[in-house]
């Protein structure tokens, strides 16, 4: 009797078995796979498990040779995708049991799409599991190097989210920036303009305010304007953000 398991695979594969997928040329297994793993909208990480994760589950098609081909060539197309994952969930994506269950195998270098990643201000500024808000400050700033490992992403945007005015003058999002200044300023270094920061509103929105031109160093000119009292904030900002991070640094 053929398992449930393996008709949704024949079904995938274009009513074919494992074996008889693995014997097509190489492009002609890819198109197949990409129709069922790329996703014209971003995949969002959630606890829930669709029917095309069985194409990524050694324990699901067969923990032969050709089960770990065909995961091993799925999880290549399948994280060709954008995705968006809340900073709480960074973790378990990176961490991924899928391929048999068990084994936790490292994602960040096989991504080669885009990483959205959101961060609720207020999750930052109140305290759901820790005793104080340093230790919930250190747990988002080792969230944040987390992200070094995804190394072959096309894009890296991380998303502050929450109230206030766009352009992160509020006080709030001031505490987040101020926090994160430092491995910020790394992550732009390392990725350049592969990485993006910026604030959204929880409501749905087309509009949001890039924060990237913060970390540029300010020019003299910009120096005097903020101590003039005449900036503008962006320049402001700049200055701010060197301080943050001269102070963090300082012995």
């Amino acid at each position: 009797m053929v398992s449930e398991t393996n008709k949704i695979v024949w079904r995938l594969l274009q009513c074919r078995t494992v074996a008889d997928f693995l014997r097509l040329p190489p492009d002609k297994r890819e198109e197949i796979l990409a129709k069922c793993l790329l996703q014209a909208q971003p995949v969002v990480i959630e606890e829930g498990f669709e029917t095309y994760h069985i194409l990524l589950c050694g324990y699901e098609v067969g923990r032969n040779d050709n089960g770990k081909r065909l995961t091993q060539e799925a999880a290549a197309v399948y994280y060709r995708n954008t995705f968006i994952v809340r900073m709480h969930w960074l973790c378990e994506f990176m961490s991924d049991t899928i391929a048999d269950g068990v084994t936790p195998v490292r994602t960040g270098p096989m991504l080669r799409g885009t990483l959205i990643i959101h961060a609720d201000i207020d999750c930052h500024l109140t305290v759901p599991f820790a005793d104080d808000v340093d230790t919930l400050c250190a747990w988002t700033r080792s969230a944040l190097e987390d992200l070094f490992e995804f190394v072959n992403a096309s894009r890296i945007v991380l998303v502050l989210r929450g109230e206030g005015p766009q352009d992160g003058s509020d006080p709030a999002t001031q505490d987040v920036l101020k926090d994160i200044a430092t491995v910020i300023s790394r992550l732009l270094t390392v990725f350049g303009e592969r990485f993006e920061i910026k604030k959204d509103a929880f409501r749905p929105s087309k509009h949001s305010h890039s924060f990237r031109s913060y970390w540029n160093a300010p020019t003299d000119p910009a120096r005097q304007r903020v101590r003039d009292g005449i900036a503008t904030f962006e320049e402001v900002m700049q200055v701010r953000i060197e301080g943050w991070i001269a102070s963090r640094n300082a012995p």
